[in-house]
């Protein structure tokens, strides 16, 4: 996913408003969050859930598994 990751940046990278504030979550992982959403149907709550419990959404995400 390395080849859409500079445009999905570029198109939803804000300048900061003021000082502080909470960083902003990363826009790649929120776009793949809504593919998900999107093809299999599921609330906020059911899609954390999945992607701590399923492998092949930990492995869409790249992240490791939780021991």
């Amino acid at each position: 996913m390395g080849n859409i990751q500079a445009p999905i940046k570029k198109a939803l990278t804000k300048e900061p408003k003021g000082l502080g504030g909470r960083p902003a979550y990363d826009y790649v992982m929120m776009f793949k969050i809504i593919i998900l959403q999107k093809l299999y149907n599921i609330s906020d709550d059911q899609t954390e859930y999945q992607i701590n419990d399923r492998l092949s959404f930990m492995r869409f995400f790249r992240i490791g598994i939780k021991r």
